[in-house]
């Protein structure tokens, strides 16, 4: 009897954390990749127009089209891109 609900307590508790090891998990992979951003040259959209002369908007445009890779950080308004997305956009132009 107790074995059994040991059991039962046990498939409630796992059944009740699940959501929340999902979404540690999630939030690991999105600090994952903000970290692997700090080790690049981060652009706003405002910086990657900048350099490439031409508006905000075409800039927004490539990153919706899926010519430009892009990343939003968690917490924060915008898209960022690196140097590196910046060159792989171009390279394949």
């Amino acid at each position: 009897m107790e074995e059994m609900l040991q059991k039962i307590i046990s498939q409630a508790v796992e059944t009740a954390i699940a959501p929340l090891v999902q979404e540690v998990r999630e939030l690991r992979q999105q600090l994952d990749e903000v970290n692997h951003l700090d080790a690049q040259k981060i652009m706003t959209v405002a910086e990657a127009a900048d350099m490439l002369g031409i508006t905000r908007q075409a800039v927004q445009k490539a990153m919706r089209d899926n010519r430009l890779k892009y990343r939003t950080i968690p917490g924060h308004r915008g898209r960022v891109t690196t140097l590196c997305w910046i060159q792989e956009m171009l390279a394949t132009a």
